[in-house]
């Protein structure tokens, strides 16, 4: 639809609103992005933002995507029939087991106490510090060796070592490590712990991940443009 079709405010407005409604106000670049795209409004991208913003606030949602769509058909003369929901769509149905077990299977657990005290013990990946199933931090002041300590956990998981204590015990297996920052240094970090640690370690136990930048060359301003976005 031409944005310019819409330059009456109370038509642009019903429109905002079932757009707002059938994405749940997720659309809002894309919205903002179609209304500006008319040059009257090209500029007005801060107010448009804000105006969707309101919805939200105002609870002001009162136009649907079906009701917009309604009216649009019948603007043009035609009719949209009104059919029951159960037979608006085909019933479908998969016998991929595997997809039936990702469709089906609950995000969140609610249990009683008395199932919370027969819940089996943590698993630690290593013993009193990391445990599995759960999301840890490693924190602290900037160069104080962060990153050195996350790679050396890293790999002695990958190698089935305690770590520096007898009594962390670790559940060695294989391990993906993402450098977000520092990747170029990895080789040497990864070479001097090997060396330190003539321990027997197979290639695929241990993988580091990384960003790999688009190569800035002759003609590659979007690619510098993405660069400096980060």
């Amino acid at each position: 639809m031409e944005p310019e079709r819409f330059r009456d405010h109370d038509a642009w407005l019903q429109l905002m609103m079932a757009a707002h409604h059938a994405s749940s106000g997720a659309a809002r670049e894309e919205f903002i992005a179609w209304s500006t795209s008319d040059p009257m409004y090209a500029a007005d991208d801060w107010s448009i933002g804000r105006r969707w913003d309101s919805l939200h606030i105002e609870g002001e949602t009162s136009i649907t995507a079906r009701t917009f769509l309604d009216k649009l058909v019948q603007d043009a003369g035609g009719e949209v029939p009104n059919v029951p929901a159960d037979e608006d769509f085909t019933v479908w149905e998969s016998d991929d087991d595997e997809l039936k077990d990702k469709v089906e299977k609950p995000r969140w657990s609610v249990r009683s106490l008395d199932d919370l005290a027969n819940m089996p013990p943590p698993r630690w990946i290593v013993r009193k510090i990391l445990q599995e199933e759960s999301v840890a931090v490693l924190f602290g002041p900037p160069s104080e060796g962060k990153s050195f300590v996350a790679l050396d956990l890293a790999l002695h998981l990958a190698a089935n070592m305690v770590w520096h204590d007898p009594r962390r015990t670790v559940m060695g297996g294989d391990v993906l490590y993402v450098a977000a920052e520092g990747a170029a240094g990895l080789a040497k970090r990864t070479s001097a712990w090997r060396k330190a640690h003539p321990v027997p370690l197979h290639a695929d136990a241990f993988s580091a991940g990384y960003r790999v930048a688009e190569p800035v060359g002759q003609g590659r301003s979007e690619g510098l443009s993405r660069l400096r976005r980060g």
